[in-house]
């Protein structure tokens, strides 16, 4: 007869039930599919940050050129991929006496998803973008 009932006694811990997995994976799915765009989004304005920073030592070393030559374009300063190689930087010298660096997203580094698109500066420290209905202080 004592087999017939269960045992009121809880017995030792012997792991989840399938259950409690389950909702502790949907859970983790629902975390997930809010974090990871907002994750996705710092980074690209972290490399944003980076680039502008490459973008602001360009122009620096392209006023110290001007300060020694009176000409912007005599120095041989050119653009490429930036250093972390997720923007195409393109310095412009118009004339001696002014120039534009844009910074151009590629797609190999997610960066093109970015919603500030290119960036640019030109030799008076304008700053701009490319990315509709945003201005260059957004981005900037």
């Amino acid at each position: 007869m004592k087999d017939f009932y269960p045992s009121i006694v809880p017995r030792p811990f012997q792991g989840f039930t399938l259950i409690e997995l389950m909702i502790a994976v949907a859970i983790l799915a629902i975390i997930m599919a809010i974090a990871y765009p907002s994750y996705q989004n710092q980074v690209r304005k972290s490399h944003r940050g980076d680039v502008q920073a490459e973008m602001m030592e360009l122009a620096h070393n392209l006023e110290r050129c001007f300060t020694r030559t009176n000409a912007y374009n005599a120095c041989g300063i050119a653009g490429g991929l930036s250093e972390s190689e997720r923007y195409n930087i393109q310095i412009d010298p118009h004339t001696a006496s002014a120039y534009t660096i844009t910074a151009v997203p590629q797609a190999e580094g997610g960066q093109n998803s970015d919603i500030c698109a290119s960036l640019s500066l030109d030799h008076l420290g304008v700053k701009g973008t490319s990315a509709a209905g945003l201005s260059a202080s957004d981005c900037w």
